[in-house]
């Protein structure tokens, strides 16, 4: 027969396991509710860890074209995400897409997600009535979007861009405020380049032939009297050197191949060019605004015009963005990066 004792240890095992498997009080196992309110807890404090400050502001997909400079946006279009706010597990922010110059057609959409461990999603329609989803994942330099439409709308005749799209954080830029001396200044170093009858060129995609071209007629039409001509009087002779030197100030480049360029009617002989004499209209430009980035880079978007004799009037021939390089030494000039026409008219 079982003693008193042994029985009674047998009863409190039985007690215990009906208590763990049923929901029971405090001692043989914690309450489903807490335990959960703890999960809560933990999960807010572990968000709360995260640094968020430094994804506020603006962001931006990055290209060739506006290379993370959003006044670059309303020109060649893109997508920019701002981040408003992010506190007590939320999220607010805005999300662009903005057409190129000159249509700029802009689809736009707010939000407001929770946002647990880096990453948030949230649906969406835009501007224009499309329906979609857009799932964000912030990470240390970046941040990655997952963007679909999931009902376009029939009337739209623009949309938020979609796909997988990778955002960085904008430059620290501004647009300056001129003063006319200064602006005036800035067209005359311009028209040095329109004047030489520069062609739009990619950033570290300039000819030789286009260097060569520039050098030779910047000379020509700055320091015509120190050149000789031929007994002819058709062309100039300018030395090799003398147009190296023109490009080294404008450009900052060494012309890798001096030669003739037929198609200009340029002859290179015995290290010395001969450059067709020739008068015509030369186009002047007239600025826009300009734009300052990090590294003394600078974003000039100007008209290049031409004057109308009989109405008395210019007129626009076309929409240029020109990218120079600020150079401190020997008391400041520029140097010409990239030469694009953004639009004709």
């Amino acid at each position: 027969m079982l003693s008193f004792n042994k029985i009674f240890k047998k009863i409190i095992i039985v007690l215990c396991i009906f208590i763990i498997t049923f929901g029971g009080i405090s001692g043989c196992g914690k309450n489903t509710n807490e335990v959960n309110v703890e999960t809560t807890k933990k999960e807010i404090n572990e968000n709360a860890q995260i640094d968020y400050s430094k994804y506020l502001g603006s962001w931006m997909v990055e290209d060739e074209d506006t290379k993370l400079v959003s006044s670059l946006v309303g020109i060649f279009g893109g997508t920019t995400l701002e981040i408003e706010e992010i506190k007590d597990g939320k999220i607010k922010g805005a999300l662009y897409t903005i057409q190129g110059s000159p249509s700029n057609r802009t689809a736009d959409i707010s939000f407001e997600a929770s946002i647990e461990d880096k990453v948030f999603e949230t649906d969406f329609i835009d501007t224009w009535e499309n329906e979609g989803n857009a799932k964000f994942i912030l990470k240390d330099e970046e941040i990655v979007a997952q963007i679909e439409m999931t009902k376009p709308s029939e009337i739209a005749m623009w949309g938020i861009q979609q796909g997988e799209l990778v955002f960085k954080k904008e430059k620290n830029t501004q647009v300056l405020d001129l003063k006319e001396d200064e602006k005036e200044y800035m067209e005359i170093y311009i028209s040095n380049y329109i004047n030489a009858g520069v062609k739009p060129f990619e950033e570290g995609n300039i000819s030789d032939e286009e260097l060569i071209g520039f050098g030779l007629r910047y000379q020509y039409l700055n320091n015509y009297e120190s050149f000789k001509t031929t007994e002819d009087m058709m062309y100039i002779i300018i030395p090799k050197e003398s147009v190296q030197m023109a490009v080294d100030n404008f450009f900052g480049q060494e012309i890798k191949n001096h030669k003739s360029i037929r198609e200009n009617n340029i002859i290179y002989d015995n290290e010395n060019y001969k450059l067709p004499l020739a008068d015509g209209m030369a186009p002047y430009g007239k600025i826009e605004k300009i734009i300052e980035c990090p590294e003394n880079i600078y974003y000039v978007q100007m008209t290049l015009n031409y004057p109308n004799f009989e109405t008395g009037e210019d007129e626009i021939d076309s929409m240029l963005l020109i990218k120079l390089k600020k150079i401190e030494e020997d008391g400041g000039h520029y140097l010409l990066k990239e030469y694009k026409e953004i639009a004709k008219f």
